[in-house]
Parts: structure tokens; C-alpha cells; sequence
């Protein structure tokens, strides 16, 4: 019986965790309920196995959750801003061909290997915004004076 304890502490446990990484990741419910369904093709993590669970926590650790008390400050929503700012101004000047969110989240990933800026770190979006800028310097230094 002392087992059964444990092990419905353990999966409060892994619930809970489950649910902060959520909200420190900043998850919309509509991409937290693909996130389970694609894993594991459940609508509620109260649904979720041992293995499952794990499955959530994993890919929420490779989106950038840290847990513990030891955090990076998640990007400030004017970080974001920014990289969004000048991702289309980049694609105004015609140097970016898709303007689109899901192309910047492409470009986000190959930069620091987390998909949407705000999910990162500050230190991860200072190291996209910096690469945009240089990109902008470069993409107005070719630019022909009228």
C-alpha cells in the first residue's frame, strides 16, 4: 500500500511539473493539447502513462523548460517584439522571402534551437536579435543610393 502512495505522489509530481512547464513556456491551450496529442495521443495529461508523461516532459525540455529553481529569464515580450520587428523589415527590404511567423520560427530553431521567440531564454533572443541586426546592416549596406 506504501507503494501506491509513492507512486501517486510521483505522478502528482510529474503532473504538476507537467503543467508549470506549460505556463513557463507560455503554451496556448491549443498548442499544450497538440504537444499531448502528438506524443501521445491524449486530450489531458491526467490521461497520460508513466512513459508518456516522460514523452511530455522530454519535448518540453528540448522546447527550453528548465526545471528546478534555477531559471534563465524567459525573453521579455519587448525581446520578441524586436525579433518580429526586424524580421519584417528584413522582409520589406525583400532579404527575407516568407515573412510569415512559421518561417521566422524556422529561423529562430536553426539560430538557437527553440522555435518561438517567447519561449527563449533573454540570452537566446539577445543572440537572434543580434544575428537580425547584422543581417539588416549588411542587407542596407547593398543597398543601391538613389
Amino acid at each position: 500500500m506504501a507503494e501506491e502512495g509513492r507512486e501517486a505522489a510521483k505522478r502528482r509530481n510529474q503532473l504538476a511539473a507537467i503543467h508549470v512547464a506549460k505556463r513557463e513556456l507560455r503554451l496556448t491551450e491549443d498548442d499544450y493539447r497538440a504537444l499531448l496529442r502528438g506524443l501521445a495521443a491524449v486530450e489531458s495529461a491526467a490521461d497520460l502513462d508513466w512513459a508518456g508523461r516522460q514523452r511530455v516532459l522530454d519535448a518540453m525540455r528540448k522546447l527550453g523548460w528548465r526545471s528546478g529553481r534555477v531559471r534563465s529569464r524567459p525573453a521579455a515580450s519587448k525581446q520578441s517584439t524586436k525579433i518580429k520587428a526586424l524580421w519584417l523589415e528584413l522582409a520589406r527590404l525583400g532579404a527575407v522571402r516568407d515573412a510569415s511567423e512559421g518561417a521566422l520560427s524556422k529561423f529562430c530553431f536553426r539560430m538557437v534551437r527553440i522555435h518561438r521567440a517567447e519561449w527563449m531564454t533573454a540570452k537566446q533572443a539577445n543572440v537572434v536579435i543580434e544575428s537580425l541586426k547584422q543581417w539588416l546592416r549588411r542587407v542596407k549596406q547593398d543597398e543601391p543610393v538613389s
